[in-house]
């Protein structure tokens, strides 16, 4: 069965008690079609089971039923995962990913996966958040409040897991797509580098890049430092050292790196280190 969930109207599940799975499920749904209404009102069917029925070109269709339909080797799917199936494509469109198949793999492993442990197998300690997405289930508190309208509860979840998704998509987006920034950086300091002297950008794991490149000409290579200033490190220490010098505020005991506190004083450090002539003004 192939679901267009841009054309799905609204969602209908339990009511009572929600569990993260529904609500992962709400949200991955939200993802490709923000405007999604859903309502809790549906009883627990006679096996005490879930349900999640979706309205899709006036019918009606129940995920649960559809998502285990075909049972592998005793394992039934969890929502998260079966909605995933049909939404990756455009998840992964959405946050400019280029690498799609890494993506799709960090997706299942960070996300997917941890969710339907805790579905399936109460995985707990795999899945934190669902502690806290369980709190947002009516309690004694909404009771002494008046408050017993549980889509608003539940709606206030979905909200929390959308914020989670979108930081689990970043630092997916980074993973994937980090290489090729690095790359980029890398290839602007090889440009416009003097002497064998390249200055970055921003800090990256150079050595890396030297390792894909042993021909490369860099000998100095400059970046910002995360304490402040800049750092000025040696390609190989054992054939040149960061000679001591007032342009460097520290210089490590090895003589391997050093730090300037200006972008200036670190090209004359470096420039210094390899002996070249200083200009002066």
């Amino acid at each position: 069965m192939k679901i267009d969930f841009k054309k799905i109207k609204k969602v209908y599940l339990n009511e009572g008690k929600f569990s993260a799975d529904e609500v992962y499920a709400v949200a991955l749904i939200k993802i490709i079609n923000p405007n999604i209404e859903f309502e809790r009102k549906i009883q627990m069917n006679k096996n005490n089971e879930s349900d999640f029925f979706i309205e899709v070109d006036d019918k009606m269709f129940n995920l649960y039923e559809k998502a285990n339909e075909k049972i592998k080797e005793d394992r039934k799917l969890s929502l998260t995962a079966f909605i995933f199936n049909f939404v990756k494509k455009d998840l992964i469109k959405k946050y400019n990913i280029t690498n799609r198949e890494c993506a799709i793999k960090l997706c299942d492993s960070r996300i997917v996966e941890k969710v339907s442990k805790l579905d399936l197998y109460d995985r707990i300690r795999d899945f934190p958040e669902h502690r806290l997405i369980e709190l947002f289930n009516c309690n004694q508190y909404e009771e002494e409040k008046g408050i017993t309208d549980d889509n608003q509860q539940f709606s206030l979840a979905v909200e929390f897991v959308e914020i989670i998704l979108e930081n689990r998509m970043r630092e997916i987006y980074e993973c994937t797509e980090i290489r090729k920034i690095e790359n980029k950086i890398w290839k602007e300091a090889e440009k416009n580098s003097e002497d064998g002297i390249y200055v970055l950008e921003e800090s990256i794991p150079w050595q890396y890049q030297i390792r894909k490149n042993p021909n490369s000409t860099a000998k100095m290579i400059i970046y910002k430092s995360d304490r402040g200033g800049y750092n000025v490190v040696s390609r190989n220490q054992d054939e040149i050292k960061v000679q001591k010098s007032d342009y460097l505020s520290f210089i490590h005991p090895s003589q391997f790196m050093g730090v300037a506190q200006t972008l200036q004083n670190a090209i004359l450090a470096a420039k210094n280190s390899l002996g070249l002539q200083l200009e002066t003004a």
